[in-house]
């Protein structure tokens, strides 16, 4: 990546996937080539990774921590503990990082 702390892969079973320095994976692979990926690059910034496949196909990821906190907030909305979290618990914390940096922004959105 531009800042040196991500590294992007390109693979035969049609992943694209982010990496830190260390090796570690950074969340799932992002899937939706139909046929190998054979190329993965940064965009300048670091915020969109554009990949490349042998399916004709060329796709834009999006890999900022905003995307990755809208992912995961969109993932937990639904889910029965969430709506209503204990007071003081980690869960609430969560719940209301949600609230202040996804939800009520996409409620704003006209």
């Amino acid at each position: 990546s531009p800042d040196g702390k991500w590294i992007i892969s390109a693979s035969n079973d049609s992943t694209v996937r982010l990496w830190d320095i260390d090796g570690n994976p950074i969340g799932q692979p992002w899937r939706g080539h139909k046929y190998w990926v054979n190329s993965a690059a940064f965009n300048p910034d670091g915020k969109l990774i554009a990949s490349g496949s042998f399916d004709g196909t060329v796709r834009l990821w999006c890999c900022g921590w905003e995307e990755w906190l809208q992912v995961c907030c969109n993932r937990l909305h639904y889910h029965p503990i969430f709506q209503n979290p204990e007071n003081g618990s980690d869960l609430e914390i969560a719940h209301q990082t949600c609230q202040k940096y996804v939800w009520n922004l996409m409620r704003s959105i006209p």
